[in-house]
């Protein structure tokens, strides 16, 4: 069980480092770079959204980015 929460853990970093980085590409390719399905994507984008991130795509650079409130 703890394996699959490490692996779990190994994506969301890989996931916010692409996304840091601007170099995602569309939905369908950051999928294929983590090694996971569209789904799955979709379900960990959710749960960083959750979060305090806030996650927006730029179909310009077909890119997801953080985006910062400075409220």
């Amino acid at each position: 069980m703890s394996y699959s929460y490490e692996k779990f853990l190994e994506k969301q970093e890989s996931m916010k480092r692409l996304i840091r980085q601007e170099n995602t590409g569309p939905a369908s390719e950051l999928a294929q770079k983590l090694g996971i399905s569209r789904r799955t994507l979709f379900n960990y984008l959710r749960l960083l959204k959750n979060g305090d991130c806030q996650i927006k795509y730029c179909r310009c650079r077909k890119t997801y980015y953080f985006c910062c409130n400075d409220d």
